[in-house]
């Protein structure tokens, strides 16, 4: 009876060996598995940018991007005071009115000069022959 226990006990232990086998097996390909799946992440990661490179990028865009605001309110500025100091319609109405006052009053001095010349018998030297 003590044969057939220990033979009980035998087939017990090879069928629980073989279990331990097969999960030993089970759990080395799972760990297999997850080595590959490790790998493959390690590349994805590898391949990701510079974070540092790519984080300067983004600082040198927003100082550009800073700049040309700062840039773009001096030119509005400047664009402001000239248009304010431009003339308006209505004064360059007055200035060509004026302009045309003086031509007008140079055309008279003109002729008022002709006539004294003529009275006093003086030639203009820039008058035409």
């Amino acid at each position: 009876m003590a044969d057939e226990h220990n033979e009980t006990i035998l087939t017990m232990l090879r069928a629980l060996d073989a279990k331990v086998d097969r999960l030993a097996g089970d759990v080395e390909a799972k760990v297999d598995r997850l080595a590959g799946n490790v790998e493959a992440m390690k590349g994805k990661i590898d391949a990701w940018p510079d974070l540092n490179f790519l984080q300067a990028v983004a600082q040198r865009q927003l100082s550009e991007a800073r700049e040309a605001r700062e840039f773009r309110r001096y030119v509005e500025i400047k664009l402001d005071e000239i248009y304010g100091s431009m003339a308006t319609s209505s004064e360059i109405t007055k200035l060509r009115q004026e302009v045309a006052n003086s031509i007008d009053r140079e055309d008279g001095l003109d002729l008022r000069i002709s006539a004294i010349e003529i009275r006093l018998g003086i030639k203009n030297p820039l008058a035409p022959e």
